[in-house]
């Protein structure tokens, strides 16, 4: 009985091959009989007609941007001066013709008594006041090319004072300020560079002297310092420095 149904089986397997076997030939038979080179995923057997080609993408042609003339731009119109008013011409006044008067009499003038020498009036000096803050130190320095200045401010007891105006600059040339830090000091590292040689080849007269309050609290201190051609000398001046100190 098993053997029957084994040879049933094998039956239906072969059979089941046989007919895929004859449509797979089918298919692939149709397909070569009905393929077009130009519209190969359709087939022949349809009739159908191949879509019209698409129409051609039309060339976009730039148009010429037209030019216009410049604007025309009007010359401006002169605006007239006012016209002057004539001052008005006045009318003279009609000389008066005095009056003949009487001459008078002439009159005895008694002779004058002697007049004592008038006393001369002292003329008061004014005594200048005295600034509170004077030159206590000076130092020279070398410096070869560049012309500075620098100082510190202290008060009566020695200490530094802060925020004391120093005005300095060339004499009668020149004017310049700065005020001092928390140490008292001030320093003006460049007030005349050794690449002006112009005015590097000659001597300066420089001042400096102190504000306070906007008060002038110091005497005016004159310096001058060395060119260029003798900055190599022992003794040359370019920096100066300067100490103030409170007199009370």
């Amino acid at each position: 009985m098993s053997g029957q149904v084994r040879d049933r089986f094998t039956m239906m397997f072969i059979f089941l091959v046989a007919v895929m076997i004859v449509t797979t030939l089918l298919i692939y038979g149709i397909l070569f009989v009905t393929y077009t080179p130009e519209q190969p995923l359709v087939l022949g057997l349809s009739g159908m007609q191949p879509p019209p080609p698409p129409p051609p993408t039309p060339t976009f042609t730039p148009q010429e941007i037209p030019t216009y003339p410049p604007t025309w731009t009007p010359v401006p119109t002169p605006t007239p001066l006012p016209t002057s008013t004539p001052t008005a011409t006045g009318t003279p006044t009609p000389t008066r013709t005095p009056t003949h008067t009487r001459t008078p009499l002439a009159t005895y003038t008694p002779t004058p008594t002697h007049t004592g020498t008038p006393t001369e009036t002292p003329t008061i000096t004014a005594t200048p006041t005295q600034v509170p803050f004077y030159v206590a130190e000076f130092k020279n320095h070398q410096h070869c090319y560049d012309i500075g200045m620098k100082g510190i401010v202290l008060d009566a007891n020695g200490i530094p004072l802060e925020g004391i105006v120093v005005e300095y600059g060339e004499d009668n040339i020149s004017t310049f300020r700065t005020t001092t830090d928390v140490d008292g000091e001030f320093a003006v590292p460049l007030i005349l560079g050794g690449r002006d040689r112009e005015n590097a080849r000659r001597s300066h007269v420089w001042f400096v002297r102190l504000y306070q309050d906007g008060v002038q609290a110091s005497e005016t201190f004159k310096w001058k310092s060395d060119t260029i051609e003798d900055c190599d000398k022992a003794n040359s001046v370019q920096v100066k420095e300067v100490i103030f100190r409170r007199r009370y």
